[in-house]
């Protein structure tokens, strides 16, 4: 068991494991410390960073410092752009729903359930307490339209609906969303459950067939391999650019400035860091080519 650490301890403890206050001094970081953020959150962020053989890093505090700030500001701004999302598939399949004769709006739930391992308990989870349906949904419980499901399974369950109606609908609007909304789902459940979301930084792997398609289609020049951050921020924006409509865009590209404008804000701090600097730089422009091509005058 640990023990509970001052914020001069915590301090001491930053500079036995490598970090520096050059750029930010110690006093100043007391202070970050106190009011802007703790050390388990600020501290996770070393994981970006490379450790020296004997399990120390080489990082400035202020490195760290900007990190934590970044991804603050990252989950504010992500977080709305995958309510976007939901709300924006929910209207195409309430449209494509709509418009099919022979369904009722209840039978496509009752496929559904019957072909996948999803049940009536999972869609109505967050409207139930000890295995009763609260008395306002009681009535929806055993006869289920979609328009009533929609409005209360969780994202996982809306994600396999996406899925399940794709698969048998062989409707290709919904191909993207649903090969990639899992990495929608990444996304969401950092920002929403404040987790982490630019780490590691290092750790790069191919990008996606659909994103390799998307930057050849806009002419985004960008490194093919890239880190798991960068993939899942990048499959969010194309999903949004995808399936929103324009107003939602135009909103989207004012709260996507701010961000790009943190990004770039302390990009000096990071010029020993090549792998950082590529992330900052490859986001930038996926952010920046959206921001182009969704902003009215």
């Amino acid at each position: 068991m640990k023990n509970k650490l001052t914020i001069v301890a915590q301090i001491q403890k930053l500079k036995d494991k490598g970090i520096y206050f050059n750029i930010i001094n110690e006093e100043d970081a007391q202070n970050i410390l106190l009011d802007k953020t703790y050390l388990f959150k600020l501290f996770y962020f070393r994981k970006s960073f490379m450790k020296n053989i004997d399990g120390s890093y080489n990082v400035e505090f202020a490195c760290l410092s900007d990190l934590a700030s970044i991804d603050m500001e990252m989950r504010y701004t992500l977080l709305q752009l995958t309510l976007d999302i939901e709300h924006s598939l929910k209207v195409l399949l309430n449209k494509y729903l709509s418009m099919i004769p022979n369904e009722d709006g209840y039978n496509i739930i009752d496929q559904f359930i019957d072909k996948t391992n999803i049940t009536k308990r999972d869609i109505f989870k967050y409207k139930m307490n000890k295995n009763e349906v609260y008395p306002e949904w009681e009535k929806f419980y055993q006869n289920t339209p979609y328009w009533v499901a929609f409005e209360i399974m969780s994202f996982y369950h809306f994600e396999k609906f996406v899925t399940f109606y794709y698969e048998t609908s062989k409707n290709r609007i919904f191909k993207l969303a649903s090969n990639q909304l899992v990495l929608v789902r990444n996304i969401r459940n950092s920002c929403a459950h404040n987790s982490v979301i630019n780490v590691p930084l290092f750790d790069d792997t191919n990008v996606t067939a659909e994103l390799n398609s998307y930057f050849s289609l806009h002419n985004i020049e960008v490194h093919f391999k890239q880190s798991k951050p960068f993939i899942d921020i990048a499959t969010l924006l194309m999903i949004h650019n995808k399936y929103c409509n324009q107003s939602i865009k135009n909103r989207a590209s004012s709260n996507l400035q701010r961000l790009l404008q943190r990004l770039s804000l302390n990009r000096d701090y990071y010029d020993s860091y090549n792998y950082i600097i590529k992330y900052i730089d490859s986001i930038s422009k996926v952010i920046n080519h959206y921001i182009e091509i969704n902003t009215c005058e």
